[in-house]
């Protein structure tokens, strides 16, 4: 099967600046979400907004897209300045952020200056030069209402990361961030440029799902209706989609799709209801063989 015109220029080689480790297009390399990755480069070049943000339910793949969007910049010689990856999953404050782009790009002895000053000068260097800044796991920094994702960063802290985006607003630096939510209530329109992430479709759904059962050693019957049926209801999440045939469901009744059901919990599927995160984890912890999945051959 052919490879996607985005996946096939993502593998040539690239140029420009050298790409961060968090950037490592991993095991199955970047497949399809052509349209996302226009959207993407069009709102790099025409909204005035510095934040982009790619949101989307848990697996969706929103961090392999913001890996795959620099890797596409790089290649199509659209990434100028360096590029700056923060994990907010391992951040607990916001004067961590502005430390680390301050001592990378005023030198060290900036790190010591007032929050304020150091800020200003920041800004003022961001605005002038081309950088891109990744902002991954966003979510992690405010956290979801009613799941294990509590927030890591005081409001006073999200003020000053709105606030940078902000003035970094109409300036050369962009700042790409990913998360579960729309970040609304912090990022109004006017800072923050949305791009939604859902499912894979069509014939990038076929393309991802052979590059994984190629990693595998496998080759994948297509013409599989239970398999068919299964990825259904999946939505084409790439997360769900790797624990199915890595770890299918095991014997189950009613077959391989009823113990999908019962995984899930009774939840819908569709894309407006992907498989939610506590299925996902059940899935991953079914331990068999992948050679013996009822949907490879």
């Amino acid at each position: 099967m052919p490879a996607s015109p985005a996946s096939s220029r993502i593998a040539r080689e690239g140029r420009g600046p050298a790409l961060p480790q968090e950037a490592d297009l991993g095991d199955y390399g970047f497949i399809g979400r052509d349209w996302e990755l226009q959207q993407l480069e069009r709102a790099m070049q025409h909204q005035p907004q510095a934040a982009l943000l790619i949101h989307g339910q848990a697996g969706s793949g929103k961090t392999t897209l913001a890996r795959g969007f620099l890797h596409w910049l790089r290649s199509t010689g659209g990434l100028q300045g360096r590029v700056f990856w923060f994990n907010f999953q391992e951040i607990h404050s916001a004067e961590y952020v502005v430390n680390e782009l301050a001592r990378e790009l005023l030198g060290l002895s900036a790190t010591a200056q007032p929050m304020e000053r150091k800020l200003q000068a920041l800004i003022q260097k961001l605005r002038r030069e081309a950088h891109l800044l990744v902002w991954d796991y966003l979510e992690s920094a405010t956290g979801i209402p009613g799941t294990e994702v509590q927030p890591q960063l005081p409001q006073e802290d999200l003020e000053l990361l709105a606030g940078l985006l902000k003035d970094l607003r109409g300036g050369k630096t962009k700042a790409l961030l990913t998360s579960r939510k729309k970040e609304t209530n912090w990022l109004p329109l006017s800072i923050c440029f949305r791009v939604p992430l859902g499912g894979l479709e069509g014939e990038e759904l076929w393309e991802y799902c052979n590059a994984v059962v190629r990693y595998l050693g496998l080759t994948l019957d297509r013409d599989n209706m239970t398999y068919r049926r299964i990825l259904a209801k999946l939505c084409g999440n790439p997360l769900a989609i790797r624990a199915i045939f890595a770890a299918p469901p095991g014997p189950h009744p009613g077959g391989p799709a009823k113990g999908l059901d019962r995984a899930f919990e009774g939840q819908e599927g569709g894309r407006k209801h992907p498989p939610p995160p506590g299925g996902l984890r059940r899935l991953r912890g079914r331990a068999s063989n992948p050679g013996s999945s009822p949907f490879c051959r």
